[in-house]
């Protein structure tokens, strides 16, 4: 809306200037001049207006943002006192609400500290809409590598490349865990949900290949047989094995290689 303004008062203001030089014009051959100039600025300015819309929208967007930061900084600190009574109250899903909408603009480690604390109190569904690439801190964090073990049980999807890294960066930590080789072993599985991520993460893999479900190590063999190109020849190697030793006379595994 200011925006549309500011465009709207610049149009009536160029205008204005070009009906004046028209009609200071002393002759006619100055009049069409002015009025030649009037057309060709005019509708410069249009085209230019138009073509740069999204980038002066960002601009007076910004300026407003600016002006308004004391307004938002107050109103999210109140949105923050707000969710954090309503935790003290075990009022968990009214506050884990409120921090997912403060999210969107405040999302440090303590607002997700508070989002995890949240969702340790649910009881963690495959219907339920989960963040978890949101969620990651910046520090190793027991109570976050909970929370990746449960959902890792329910939605493997959410486990992306950002999430694998951080695991991968943390991994001796999560390995000493109670249940760490369950938690590494169900990221390994989330893994092999993309090639990509099988050659990325192929050494974090190879070391959890023989806990692996059936359903995903039988995906793993076959997207090693049909993609020889990857980069995971100790990987296929020990796959092999694998099968040989566990899976010899089971028909799914046949014929992979």
């Amino acid at each position: 809306m200011i925006h549309k303004r500011s465009g709207h008062t610049e149009t009536l203001i160029l205008i204005a200037l070009l009906c004046l030089g028209i009609v200071l014009a002393r002759d006619f051959t100055q009049l069409i001049a002015a009025f030649s100039a009037a057309v060709v600025l005019l509708t410069a300015y249009l085209y230019l207006l138009k073509r740069y819309r999204a980038t002066n929208e960002k601009f007076y967007l910004q300026k407003l943002l600016i002006k308004q930061v004391p307004q938002i900084a107050a109103g999210l600190n109140r949105d923050v006192e707000s969710s954090l009574e309503d935790i003290k109250a075990s009022k968990f899903k009214e506050g884990y609400e409120k921090l997912r909408e403060i999210g969107y603009f405040l999302n440090n480690d303590h607002i997700k500290a508070y989002k995890i604390f949240c969702l340790s109190r649910f009881f963690i569904r495959k219907d339920m809409q989960l963040e978890l690439e949101t969620l990651i801190p910046g520090h190793f964090d027991k109570l976050f590598i909970s929370y990746l073990f449960e959902v890792s049980q329910v939605n493997k999807q959410l486990i992306r490349q950002s999430v694998l890294d951080y695991v991968v960066k943390y991994r001796a930590e999560i390995e000493g865990l109670e249940n760490g080789k369950e938690i590494m072993t169900n990221v390994a599985a989330a893994a092999i949900r993309m090639r990509h991520y099988v050659d990325t993460y192929s050494s974090m893999i190879f070391d959890y290949v023989e806990g692996l479900p059936k359903e995903r190590f039988l995906r793993l063999c076959k997207m090693l047989a049909e993609h020889p190109s990857l980069n995971t020849v100790s990987l296929s190697r020990k796959c092999k094995e694998t099968v040989r030793v566990r899976y010899g006379f089971d028909p799914d595994f046949q014929g992979i290689w």
